[in-house]
């Protein structure tokens, strides 16, 4: 039986979109390089010696992140390839479906327990010393669930109810999420499984459930004092962090709220100012000196000063290409479950692109979002790589239509 599998499974691979492996190759040999350029400042000069022990230490230290990088893309790959194995009919099984949701969920409350908290929010469980982040377990698997429900519901989303199933489920995954607390996460997932909803024939009068979100997201922001700070200092954030300067002796606490989410947005806009056309070179970098997060939620930032306005168009550029080749898998797809899943994949790593690059341009209010296959972290690479494999394996299910277009 192992021996029919493989053998299918290396026949229908003549019709694997390689455009995607060989993008997404690319994209993660970047994200490596890159994380070790934006994490270069975290050496201390001073524990560099003449003796072989203390060298041998530091070049250990050096490469520390990028070498962890390298082993949890090669762990994803292995994840990505399992996931490529699975013929798409299996993810169409009920069981697995409300497996995986059920298995997110238990996640999703342990880590409020159990886990550990970084920065004020409480979003890692940590497993034999390892983190792991239980929303991106629930992202992979609200978006297959999502194909297979909207899937089997396609001629009843007129009825209110099989709307509010999906929707009921999506509020008791996100109060959780907003409990760690994680906002920006939440208005991806509800975006994902909103556009899904709206290509799977969603009657129109719907979209004002959209607009209610939006006020409901809304009324969240304004009632956390942090967050409306954040609307506000988006507006200017040059300007807010002067006032923050003022309001020092008058009003400390609230002065350091203002400094320190208007410090990320100031230092973004920096370093794009730096790079220039060209850039300042690979490892120049001096903003990551002082971004936060400078190899994950700030690395376009970083991108943008080493390599200038020409290596972050490169970037985007091979991300509009993967995007494209995405939602063409979408288009031929060879039945609607393969097309919702196709589609929900692709506006997956749409959305984290465009607001990781928004909220670097200050075009967005900053909070923490990744790019995807570049921005340090395993979780979210893992389960990157398992829906990059979910989407390869949809490629070779096409028909030729796939590959008789130009690229």
């Amino acid at each position: 039986m192992l021996r029919s599998v493989t053998t299918k499974i290396s026949i229908d691979t003549g019709k694997l979109d390689w455009y995607i492996l060989i993008i997404v190759g690319m994209l993660l040999i970047i994200g490596i390089i890159m994380n070790q350029m934006a994490t270069s400042n975290q050496i201390d000069p001073s524990r560099i010696t003449i003796t072989k022990e203390s060298i041998t230490t530091n070049i250990s230290d050096l490469y520390s992140r990028s070498q962890s990088q390298i082993y949890k893309t090669l762990l994803g790959a292995v994840f990505g390839l399992v996931c490529f194995s699975i013929s798409p009919s299996i993810w169409q099984k009920k069981l697995l479906n409300y497996f995986l949701i059920l298995l997110s969920i238990v996640m999703l409350i342990s880590v409020l327990i159990w886990g550990v908290t970084i920065n004020e929010a409480k979003r890692w469980l940590m497993i034999y010393g390892i983190s792991f982040a239980p929303s991106d377990f629930a992202r992979f698997a609200l978006i297959i669930f999502s194909a297979n429900f909207l899937t089997n519901h396609s001629s009843e989303l007129s009825k209110i109810q099989y709307a509010f199933q999906l929707l009921f489920l999506l509020f008791i995954i996100s109060c959780l999420i907003m409990l760690q607390p994680n906002l920006s996460t939440v208005i991806v997932f509800y975006c994902i499984v909103g556009a899904m909803m709206w290509v799977a024939g969603i009657p129109k009068k719907w979209a004002l459930f959209a607009v209610i979100l939006v006020v409901v997201g809304g009324l969240l922001i304004s009632l956390n004092s942090f967050r409306s700070i954040r609307l506000k200092v988006w507006t200017d954030p040059i300007a807010w962090y002067k006032k923050a300067d003022e309001l020092k002796k008058t009003q400390p606490e609230l002065s350091a709220k203002i400094e320190k989410v208007a410090f990320h947005q100031v230092q973004s806009i920096i370093a794009l100012n730096q790079g220039e056309l060209t850039g300042v070179g690979g490892g120049n970098s001096m903003q990551k000196y002082f971004l936060p997060e400078a190899y994950s939620d700030s690395i376009i930032a970083i991108i943008a000063e080493e390599w200038g306005f020409i290596g972050v168009t490169f970037v985007l550029f091979l991300y509009a290409f993967f995007l494209y080749r995405g939602f063409n898998i979408a288009k031929h797809s060879k039945d609607f479950f393969s097309y919702l899943l196709a589609f929900g994949i692709t506006i997956n790593f749409a959305l984290y692109l465009i607001i990781h690059f928004f909220i670097n341009v200050a075009a967005m209010p900053a909070t923490g979002l990744p790019l995807p296959f570049i921005s340090f972290g395993g979780t979210a690479i893992f389960f990157n790589l398992g829906l990059l494999g979910i989407l390869l394996r949809l490629s070779i299910e096409t028909g030729p239509e796939l590959f008789s277009e130009s690229i």
